[in-house]
C-alpha cells in the first residue's frame, strides 16, 4: 500500500485548517478531559470516542469527504469518500507508546491502517506503517507503536499540524463524571423512571 489517498487527507486537513477551528478543537478536547478523567477506566472509551467524533469534524471542516465509522468497523475509525481508512489514536501523555491494536485469536497481527495520532502538547501527527521501521513495533499483547517511533513521525515536520492539545490530566478525579451514570441518568429521565430517580435523587441529597 502507499496510502496516497490518507496522506491526501491529512495534508489537506494540514492545509485547511484555520486559527478559529484549531483554537475550537483544542477547546473541545480540553472540556472533555476536565469532564470525564480517564483514570475511572471506563471514561477511556468514551474520551477517545469523542475524540474520534472531534477528529472527524475537523476533517470535515477543512473540506476532507469521510465518514466515522468507528462504531461499526474494525479496522478504523474514518472511512475517506475514496474508502481507505484512517485510525485516529489519541495519546493524552504527550509522546509515549501507543496501543495501535488489541491481539485477537492467536498469532501475529499486522498494523496497515494510516493513523491520526492526537498527541498532547505536539499537536496532529500523521502515520502510516510505510514511515515506521520495524523495531519501532512492539508485539505484545496487541500492536504498539513505541515512543521512538512517534518521536520520528513528529521529527518529520511534513507529518505533524503542530497545536497545544491539552494533557488528560487537566481533570480532577474527585470532579469527574462517570460515563456510566451519565448514561444511566438520561434513559432514567427519558423514561420518566419516577420511583428510580427518587430512589437515587434521596441518596443523593443524604451524602
Amino acid at each position: 500500500m502507499n496510502y496516497a489517498n490518507e496522506r491526501d487527507a491529512f495534508l489537506t486537513l494540514k492545509r485547511n485548517i484555520t486559527k478559529p477551528l484549531t483554537e475550537e478543537y483544542i477547546k473541545a478536547i480540553g472540556g472533555l478531559h476536565s469532564q470525564y478523567n480517564t483514570t475511572i477506566r471506563e471514561n477511556r472509551f468514551i474520551v477517545g470516542g469523542a475524540i474520534e467524533v472531534f477528529t472527524h469534524a475537523l476533517l470535515l471542516a477543512t473540506g476532507v469527504q469521510c465518514v466515522n465509522c468507528a462504531a461499526t468497523s474494525e479496522s478504523g475509525d474514518i472511512r475517506l469518500s475514496s474508502g481507505e481508512m484512517l485510525s485516529i489514536k489519541a495519546s493524552g501523555k504527550g509522546i509515549t507508546n501507543v496501543k495501535l491494536m488489541n491481539k485477537l485469536g492467536d498469532g501475529m497481527r499486522a498494523w496497515g491502517t494510516a493513523t491520526l495520532f492526537i498527541v498532547s502538547g505536539t499537536g496532529i501527527v500523521y502515520g502510516d506503517p510505510s514511515l515506521i521501521s520495524d523495531n519501532h513495533i512492539i508485539h505484545d499483547d496487541g500492536v504498539t507503536l513505541a515512543k521512538a517511533g512517534l518521536q520520528a513521525l513528529i521529527d518529520d515536520t511534513d507529518n505533524v499540524i503542530a497545536m497545544d492539545i491539552p494533557d488528560k490530566s487537566v481533570g480532577n478525579i474527585a470532579d469527574s463524571k462517570v460515563a456510566s451514570h451519565d448514561v444511566a441518568w438520561q434513559v432514567l429521565r427519558s423514561e420518566n423512571l419516577q420511583h428510580l430517580i427518587e430512589a437515587l435523587s434521596k441518596l443523593e441529597n443524604e451524602n
